[in-house]
């Protein structure tokens, strides 16, 4: 699907306006990653998916999925039309949960980010280099965590969605 980590960072960058570098981090986390971080407490993960799965509403405006990984098998699953489809929330979080047993490693994933501040240096992704090397400066010191959207992204495109694997045929996997 795509040949490089370049080229899903411009996928995402064109698909959603107001992309910043923290917005690039959690994409490149979340493609080396995946969610597993966000299972370390099963009960409390099913917990937040049962609050925000009751705070969207079914609308089918945005795609199902969102690719994140090279091969487009890793995906953000889109809550409101997963909804507006007829889908159900525990065939959600078993999705969810299965991918959580997949993923990569965190030098890996430092390995990749790395790559894409080189790439903002040498003008390859149109985002300042002062501010990704201000903000590699703050993750490094924390080792590299989950991160989260930004603020504007969250603004503007309302991300809800859970990282699930789909099969060679584009289904779920459970």
């Amino acid at each position: 699907m795509f040949s490089d980590y370049l080229d899903l960072i411009l996928y995402h960058m064109r698909s959603y306006p107001g992309f910043s570098v923290q917005d690039l981090y959690k994409l490149l986390f979340q493609a080396v990653l995946g969610p597993e971080h966000l299972l370390s407490n099963a009960a409390a993960a099913q917990m937040r998916l049962e609050q925000e799965w009751a705070s969207q509403p079914a609308e089918s405006g945005e795609p199902l999925f969102e690719p994140v990984s090279l091969d487009g098998r890793l995906v953000r699953l889109n809550i409101r039309p997963f909804k507006a489809s007829g889908a159900d929330r525990q065939t959600l979080w078993l999705a969810f949960y299965s991918a959580s047993r997949c993923c990569g490693e965190k030098q890996a994933f430092i390995a990749t980010w790395r790559r894409s501040l080189a790439w903002i240096a040498q003008g390859s992704i149109a985002l300042s280099a002062k501010a990704a090397y201000d903000f590699d400066e703050i993750q490094k010191r924390a080792e590299y965590p989950a991160g989260r959207h930004s603020q504007a992204y969250r603004r503007l495109h309302r991300p809800a969605y859970r990282l699930v694997r789909l099969d060679e045929r584009g289904h779920i996997l459970l």
